[in-house]
């Protein structure tokens, strides 16, 4: 990309332009750099170990690029308070230490949510006492109870719905993968909880199955209709 050119630079936006590679080595040159926003684009490869050394970086933005792999050994920057890295390919479990060095007084916003990370919701940033965590559409299978009792996390939603605000449990579902209204509740689906194993989703299987139903018996319906027409 040529960004390791301008040292000085503080704000780099590159959304939507289709660029493809793994993330941009040059990089780590910007010691300045405070926001970084690369959405929307065709990057992949996992996502690089330097980044807890870009100490002055505020917010990463990296929605909807084809990133992948774990995140063991990936740890954010202590000046990092908007983390965006939904809708990729990102797999395993989070780990404890991915926030360690982000100060517990600090308030912050971090989105997994449309990736296939697996596993319980770490138990560590229950340190946090302001932290919006979206993490609906992976393949979390659980978290501490404790987290359930922040009283400030995503934007007050948790101490309203409990568990609920944060992810709905497995075998429910709801629009944003979590209750954020009155109007939102987590709703069961109509299956057996093994049939939709994971929390967070935003739409039951049933769901997509009978819509599946409803257009292949319109089509066949269709079809009928023109042969009964052609006799």
């Amino acid at each position: 990309m040529g960004v390791g050119q301008a040292p000085s630079l503080k704000r780099l936006n590159v959304r939507f332009n289709g660029i493809k590679g793994t993330f941009p080595s040059d990089i780590q040159k910007l010691s300045t750099l405070e926001d970084l926003m690369i959405s929307y684009n065709d990057f992949t490869g996992t996502l690089p170990k330097y980044l807890e050394d870009m100490t002055n970086l505020r917010s990463l933005l990296m929605t909807s690029n084809y990133f992948s792999g774990h995140l063991g050994g990936v740890n954010m920057p202590g000046s990092m308070r908007f983390l965006d890295i939904s809708d990729n390919d990102l797999t395993g479990s989070i780990p404890e230490s991915f926030m360690t060095l982000v100060p517990f007084s600090a308030a912050i916003e971090v989105d997994f949510s449309d990736n296939l990370l697996t596993g319980h919701i770490p138990s560590d940033l229950v340190r946090f006492d302001h932290l919006n965590l979206y993490l609906a559409n992976n393949k979390i299978t659980g978290g501490d109870k404790e987290l359930c009792k922040k009283q400030y996390w995503n934007d007050g939603d948790v101490g309203k719905y409990g568990c609920d605000g944060l992810l709905c449990p497995a075998g429910t579902y709801s629009l944003n993968g979590r209750q954020k209204d009155d109007e939102s509740p987590c709703e069961r689906c109509g299956l057996q909880t093994g049939d939709l194993p994971y929390m967070g989703m935003d739409v039951c299987e049933s769901s997509k199955a009978s819509t599946r139903g409803i257009a292949l018996t319109v089509s066949i319906a269709a079809s009928l209709s023109v042969l009964l027409l052609s006799l």
